[in-house]
């Protein structure tokens, strides 16, 4: 299933990934979240702990995760209420940023994911809905493996 998701928006990043080794994929997991992170910029303290625990390796369930994790679903929150008033108080630009800030963040969390697959596939997915830039991701792939 995770190489499903991303096989619908950027398939040739999914034959990117299927062929480099377990230490590539996590490679590119962490240059991925970094990437997306900031190029989309999203605030707060988890975000800053978490990128500190990707750098130091410590993958998986944890409270930099978790924390993470709660943030995600405030962002979540605070999109949906934005798309539920545009046209009223807000516009589907508002609405874009709420989601894109979203999105990254999932890619961050999916990147601290123990299992190097999951986190390079659904980091990949989470960041190519936070930027709409399949061509970007797939170079910041090439160049993450290439480097």
């Amino acid at each position: 299933m995770t190489k499903r998701r991303l096989d619908t928006v950027a398939p040739e990043v999914v034959e990117i990934l299927d062929s480099v080794s377990h230490d590539s994929r996590r490679r590119v997991a962490i240059g991925i979240a970094e990437w997306v992170v900031d190029g989309v910029q999203p605030e707060g303290r988890e975000v800053s702990n978490a990128l500190e625990a990707l750098r130091s390796g410590n993958y998986g369930e944890s409270p930099t995760r978790i924390a993470l994790e709660g943030l995600l679903e405030r962002l979540d929150i605070v999109a949906w209420d934005v798309q539920d008033k545009i046209g009223v108080s807000t516009t589907e630009e508002d609405y874009g940023q709420a989601f894109f800030k979203a999105r990254s963040v999932h890619a961050l969390w999916f990147a601290l994911s123990l299992d190097a697959e999951e986190a390079a596939y659904e980091s990949a997915y989470e960041a190519e809905a936070a930027t709409e830039d399949e061509e970007g991701l797939r170079q910041t792939v090439i160049s993450l493996l290439n480097g």
